[in-house]
């Protein structure tokens, strides 16, 4: 129906065309604000408030004996 409602080049049909554009284009507009707002907000909160690495006793893994081939 919109295809043959307006001729190609009549200046309805482009605005039409814009209108459709920013209707789609600002829930995307939005979440991309609010998602790039908490990513820098949990990124300057974040080097503060870090948990320090805690370091592990190093354990010395002593290999299992070899086994020969079993007897049948």
């Amino acid at each position: 129906m919109c295809g043959t409602a307006f001729s190609k080049d009549d200046p309805v049909t482009r605005a039409f065309n814009w209108s459709v554009l920013f209707l789609i284009a600002m829930p995307y507009t939005i979440f991309g604000l609010a998602a790039g707002w908490l990513f820098l907000a949990h990124r300057r909160r974040g080097g503060r408030h870090r948990a320090d690495v805690i370091a592990l006793p190093v354990t010395r893994q002593v290999p299992a004996p070899a086994t020969g081939p079993e007897e049948s």
